[in-house]
């Protein structure tokens, strides 16, 4: 006799494998993705910011409710900048840099500057960059639009994949 209505925000079943929470997701006797779809078979409604994880945890009575950003991120002052940067780690987007690599190189190559929102990982690395970029540093939820804020030009690369083809318009 009670509502249980389960929200679902990624395609837990997708997850790459270089993604860091790909083990514990499959894994059957820890938080297994398979835990998740049952329980969302089981749910008098799942919820979900796309139609694609609709399609996939809904079971008939999935909803779709887009993803909006707290009114308060529209209270920050605008910076124009020639900072290029992205908000992210390598940690859970393990491949969503590849695509972008060789533009991102060769605008830092040529003096332009690029920073990471996030803690240090192989973003270097990934983008054959000759010097580590520059990080933030691990940000709180908090405090994450104003770290955001700090780029000028954004970029949210996604690797082509299933996992990612569940995102929600407002990735970044």
């Amino acid at each position: 006799g009670i509502a249980v209505i389960h929200d679902m925000d990624d395609d837990l079943g997708r997850i790459p494998v270089k993604n860091y929470a790909f083990a514990g997701y499959e894994d059957p006797n820890g938080h297994s993705w398979k835990w998740c779809e049952l329980a969302c078979k089981n749910a008098t409604m799942v919820t979900t910011s796309t139609a694609r994880l609709r399609d996939v945890y809904g079971f008939g009575h999935g909803r779709v409710i887009d993803n909006y950003v707290p009114g308060s991120y529209l209270d920050l002052p605008r910076r124009d900048s020639d900072i290029l940067g992205w908000a992210g780690s390598t940690t859970v987007h393990p491949e969503d840099l590849l695509p972008v690599g060789r533009s991102v190189r060769r605008l830092v190559d040529e003096g332009g500057r690029f920073i990471v929102v996030g803690p240090q990982s192989d973003v270097r690395a990934q983008l054959h960059l000759k010097k580590e970029p520059v990080y933030t540093g691990r940000v709180d939820i908090m405090d994450w639009a104003a770290g955001v804020n700090l780029i000028g030009i954004g970029i949210a690369p996604l690797q082509d994949s299933l996992f990612n083809m569940s995102k929600s318009r407002l990735k970044v």
